[in-house]
């Protein structure tokens, strides 16, 4: 009871969401800690979504089959802009409110990351919470500091948290895109630790091998490539990290096939 239950959400079907390397950073930096659970939660394919409305379920997680509703923190993945509807769908299937305002303490702190949420205009009358910047380090520090929290209202701690300055919360902010917020970067992606523990899909997925990012960032800036942009500065791993790290996949994982990635 004073963990905290987080689902960690890619708003497509499992085979696509699975490939996806931040679900893989998510997954294992919530984990590590020893007072957060979290889990995985897709959108399922038609026929399971209409199984599910027919009969009044809510949708569930992957691991527990535990109500998303039910969890403490909903994090969605938004890494392209055809998932803007998909958001919607899953908060629809899991019985979540889709207007931030109608939601209430029984529901879970909804939060959108990812770089198409950079422009929070399409969704700030859906998504609670936008986190803007990469995940590691920072993420933790928020969702500690919800777990210390628990006891207040829901909307207090939502409000509360717009002292991180890379949030963007529309109950504080309101509708308002010239408001200054900051992205959180790793500065030195050499110091952060690549997934090396990463789940092992139940059947064939589009990248069905594990993965290791290289680095991050681009130097080129074309001006027709949205990532280039948002995912600056240009920063590298070592040769050794990745080599070790490599190794520390393949022999956690079963494969033996090895993607690199930027």
């Amino acid at each position: 009871k004073t963990g905290l239950k987080v689902a960690v959400a890619f708003p497509d079907l499992y085979e696509i969401g699975m490939s996806n390397f931040a679900v893989k950073i998510l997954y294992e930096e919530i984990n590590n800690v020893k007072e957060f659970v979290c889990e995985r939660v897709f959108i399922p394919g038609s026929d399971i979504s209409d199984f599910l409305k027919k009969n009044n379920s809510p949708l569930f997680s992957i691991e527990s089959f535990y109500p998303v509703k039910n969890f403490d923190v909903l994090a969605v993945h938004v890494s392209y802009e055809l998932l803007y509807t998909n958001i919607l769908l899953m908060l629809e299937l899991s019985q979540i409110p889709l207007l931030s305002e109608n939601r209430d303490n029984s529901d879970p702190i909804v939060i959108a990351g990812g770089i198409s949420v950079y422009n929070p205009m399409p969704l700030y009358k859906f998504i609670d919470v936008f986190y803007i910047g990469e995940s590691e380090g920072r993420f933790i520090d928020i969702l500690n500091y919800i777990k210390k929290n628990k006891k207040k209202s829901r909307i207090e701690i939502i409000k509360e948290l717009s002292n991180f300055d890379n949030l963007y919360i529309p109950a504080v902010h309101g509708n308002n895109p010239q408001i200054n917020i900051r992205k959180y970067f790793v500065r030195k992606l050499n110091s952060v630790k690549s997934p090396v523990k990463q789940i092992i899909p139940h059947f064939g997925i589009v990248h069905d091998k594990v993965q290791i990012e290289v680095s991050r960032g681009c130097m080129r800036g074309c001006r027709f490539c949205y990532p280039a942009f948002v995912n600056r500065p240009y920063r590298e791993r070592t040769t050794n990290k990745i080599i070790n790290e490599s190794k520390c996949i393949l022999e956690n994982s079963g494969y033996d096939e090895l993607n690199y990635i930027s």
